[in-house]
């Protein structure tokens, strides 16, 4: 499998958004909303911008097959979000 590890780019937003609750859902049966995640509607401002980060793994054909978040808690520590991978890639 040809994958990739990229930053985040907003061309990613609404496949990041359907990947995410689509395990949330469909796998977990967590029946969440966009609006339950709304860090999810800006990924710059949630993630990036307070000096965290957001990566994306995509497939030889450009589709998101896996997210992860870091989200930056100050002096050099931060902490794991939104790790979802599909499950053909675990």
């Amino acid at each position: 499998m040809n994958t990739r590890i990229l930053t985040f780019d907003p061309k990613y937003q609404s496949a990041v958004i359907q990947h995410i609750l689509e395990i949330d859902n469909g796998e977990f049966d967590l029946n969440l909303s966009l609006e339950d995640q709304p860090d999810l509607t800006d990924i710059n401002k949630a993630y990036i911008k307070p000096g965290g980060n957001f990566w994306v793994a995509v497939d030889q054909n450009d589709t998101v097959i896996g997210t992860i978040g870091v989200c930056n808690m100050e002096n050099g520590l931060g902490y794991l979000r939104k790790m979802f991978v599909k499950p053909a890639y675990r």
